[in-house]
């Protein structure tokens, strides 16, 4: 994301003369967890069925409720994070843990790894489509392995990862060894 701050040439001192502008960059990197909590309605219908809905007052902004993916508390931005997290960057679950304790967020790993659990079928069951696009007939394919350290029974070993990656579909694909 990018923000321009502008400058106001008007508070310049009195009696110096404006040359131009010039543009220095900073950057900045912002992490942290929001936790949405909604009031939900419990109401009975005229014809007698009992509602639970989340209506929120005509002038605040967001007018949807948040979904999380099925089976968690996480949305699917917390999640992508996660996974990015966990196989691109090989950051262990214990770490993100610590990293959530420190924005108040408290979960067990056995928690993580449910809802990694949860978005893996999903993600699964993409595949055919995923590989569809990446293979897309009259399109460049590049094809490259690459390795990593994997914890298998308490113990590290090398694990070999293929990436196909796609330009004009704008896809990427990683298949892991087994």
């Amino acid at each position: 994301r990018k923000v321009f701050h502008k400058s106001d040439k008007s508070r310049i001192p009195a009696g110096a003369i404006f040359m131009g502008y010039e543009t220095r960059k900073t950057f900045d990197e912002v992490h942290y967890i929001v936790e949405h909590d909604y009031q939900l309605v419990k109401y009975k219908t005229a014809d007698g069925r009992i509602e639970l809905a989340y209506l929120p007052p005509v002038e605040e902004k967001h007018q949807e409720m948040l979904k999380s993916f099925p089976g968690t508390h996480a949305s699917t931005e917390l999640l992508s994070n996660l996974i990015v997290n966990k196989y691109q960057i090989c950051t262990p679950l214990h770490r993100e843990l610590t990293r959530m304790l420190a924005h108040n967020m408290s979960l067990s790993e056995k928690t993580l790894t449910n809802w990694l659990d949860k978005v893996s079928k999903f993600l699964y069951k993409m595949l055919p489509a995923l590989k569809a696009k990446a293979l897309e007939a009259g399109t460049a394919v590049n094809c490259d392995e690459t390795w990593c350290r994997v914890r298998i029974s308490d113990k590290y070993t090398k694990k070999y990862i293929w990436c196909l990656v796609n330009r004009q579909t704008k896809s990427v694909l990683f298949f892991y060894d087994n």
